[in-house]
């Protein structure tokens, strides 16, 4: 087991529904046009007289014991030892049973190749002590990367500055907005130096 467990923390307070997250995670992770990693529901709510907007993103929670993993007749899904539920498409058959046993409906197929597709925490990214992308880039910082360690659980929105040598603000990590290369270098999750042995 890794001495590294990753969770998501959305502080919804902050959430303004703009889908700066799921736009990030479409272009990192190439995710196929009207299929969504994570997405932003909204709707309107009366707050005492006072129209307000309700935002709740979504995406794969990487449950513990997830039904997906369970259900899988191939071993395609499956829980990394970071805790983050993964589905291997050289071994995913497309029988969609990972599908059915969510029950945040997080999963999707891809209609060319068969093959389900889900929320990764960006495992390419966070493996090699990167920000998932939703996180960089979120505008009011709602959303943060928990990750557990000899301490118990630290949020992360950039890196923190005792772990890292160089941060990303709060865009996607080296890719601003201006398409040039990121001065500062990626946002970097902290080093298992910063937690207690």
């Amino acid at each position: 087991m890794s001495e590294k467990r990753f969770g998501m923390l959305i502080d919804l307070s902050l959430c303004v529904g703009c889908n700066a997250c799921a736009v990030a995670c479409k272009q990192e992770n190439a995710v196929p046009l009207a299929k969504f990693n994570t997405w932003v529901e909204s709707w309107d709510v009366d707050d005492g007289g006072i129209v307000r907007r309700a935002n709740v993103p979504k995406q794969c929670n990487h449950c513990a014991s997830a039904p997906c993993v369970k259900v899988c007749p191939t071993g395609a899904s499956y829980r990394t030892d970071e805790g983050v539920v993964m589905t291997d498409p050289e071994k995913c058959i497309g029988c969609k049973y990972c599908m059915a046993a969510c029950p945040y409906q997080a999963r999707w197929v891809d209609d060319e190749t068969g093959e389900v597709g889900k929320c990764t925490f960006c495992h390419h990214r966070t493996t090699h002590g990167l920000l998932p992308a939703c996180v960089g880039t979120c505008i009011t910082r709602a959303r943060s990367i928990q990750t557990k360690g000899g301490c118990g659980w630290k949020a992360h929105r950039t890196a923190l500055p005792e772990c890292a040598h160089r941060t990303g603000g709060h865009r996607v990590p080296g890719r601003p907005p201006s398409g040039r290369q990121d001065p500062e270098g990626p946002a970097a999750l902290p080093e298992k130096s910063c937690w207690a042995q």
